[in-house]
């Protein structure tokens, strides 16, 4: 999978591309990883060093990039970090920082239900029913 990670998007929804496949069907595709923004507001401004904010963002799925603005630590009200997220799984509400736990703020995914953790959808057309109970027993977060 190939991302464009300087922030573009169209109408709030980030452009994607993946690598060209022969029969490429683009109705029946379907996406299982993306790349996203995520904000981790809250995070002390002592802990926006690089290789300790990828270590953060590998809690919540693979870190591709840190935000320059959150690297020079020009900005203090958030940490903004770029990561990869599987789409099979639940999404993870927070992290833990030397047992502390903070909440993430997902850019662009318009369509996330924490109950279960799934992109793609809302409450109502939720087909997750059992994820909060698993979700507990993995150590997985929700909100």
């Amino acid at each position: 999978m190939w991302a464009k990670l300087d922030g573009m998007d169209i109408i709030d929804h980030y452009l994607t591309i993946r690598r060209w496949t022969p029969d490429f069907t683009p109705f029946g595709a379907e996406i299982n990883k993306i790349a996203t923004w995520v904000r981790l507001p809250g995070l002390p401004i002592e802990y926006y060093e690089k290789h300790f904010l990828g270590k953060v963002g590998d809690q919540i799925g693979k870190t591709l990039k840190v935000d320059m603005s959150t690297a020079k630590q020009s900005r203090g009200k958030f940490a903004r970090l770029c990561i990869e997220i599987d789409l099979g799984r639940p999404l993870d509400a927070s992290y833990i920082v030397n047992g502390k736990t903070y909440y993430v703020e997902y850019e662009g995914l318009h369509m996330i239900y924490f109950k279960c953790g799934h992109f793609g959808h809302i409450k109502e057309s939720c087909t997750f029913k059992n994820t909060t109970k698993q979700n507990k027993k993995s150590g997985r977060s929700s909100q």
